[in-house]
């Protein structure tokens, strides 16, 4: 098992796994991340990465496409929720020749990681991406089959909501489940819905997801195949 700096508390075995997806299975940092600065600059504003980071940490910030209507109006821009999502999506996904941003998504875990997770535990996703959105980078990297249930944004509320999380947990007929997430939102959610989260965390930022109330904070969620495998 790799260093991971602390001592594991005690736990109860899951039966089942749920994931995000966002900063947990695909790396968003030139994805959606550039897309809310590309359309902040679009408006005329500039928006530096902290800006987002701060947001995400404080909490409510799952839906970037609001996430980035705020920062908006904010900086006193008047425009209106519709217009934004509008654009943040055609930077995103692209139009005519240009490439949207996420062809930048990148698996952020090994290939064989929830093969190996599938052939044990229930697995689910619950996402803030709206469906397509999820299914086009699970299908990307092969993943879908391996997922018994996708909770995405059209489905529930936006976590920190427990409702996607109870939602997952139903389809999945489990109760003993871990969450595995990246911001206060994922770990908020899970607890709010009676289990257990799990922090990802690379930027050793890990106090934040602690005090949200993670089980504990991993710095890869490859680490899980070390605790439960």
């Amino acid at each position: 098992m790799p260093d991971m700096n602390f001592t594991l508390p005690v736990f109860d075995r899951p039966n089942g796994l749920l994931f995000d997806i966002d900063g947990v299975l695909a790396d968003v940092s030139q994805s959606y991340r550039q897309a809310i600065l590309e359309t902040a600059a679009s408006f005329g504003v500039t928006i530096q990465p902290s800006d987002i980071d701060q947001l995400k940490r404080a909490g409510n910030a799952n839906n970037d496409w609001i996430l980035t209507y705020q920062l908006l109006i904010r900086n006193g821009i008047d425009v209106r929720y519709e217009e934004v999502v509008a654009q943040f999506q055609n930077v995103y996904l692209g139009s005519g020749d240009r490439a949207g941003f996420r062809e930048t998504e990148s698996l952020l875990v090994s290939d064989e990681l929830i093969p190996r997770l599938a052939a044990i535990f229930s697995l689910g996703i619950v996402t803030g991406r709206p469906r397509k959105e999820a299914d086009w980078f699970l299908d990307r990297y092969d993943l879908s089959s391996h997922f018994q249930t996708i909770v995405a944004m059209e489905d529930e509320a936006a976590k920190p909501d427990p409702a996607p999380v109870r939602r997952a947990l139903c389809r999945l007929n489990i109760s003993a489940a871990w969450m595995i997430g990246d911001t206060p939102d994922d770990i908020r959610a899970a607890i709010g819905a009676g289990i257990p989260a799990v922090g990802i965390d690379e930027t050793g930022n890990q106090s934040v997801l602690l005090e949200a109330g993670a089980l504990f904070v991993l710095s890869s969620a490859n680490q899980i195949a070390d605790i439960l495998l």
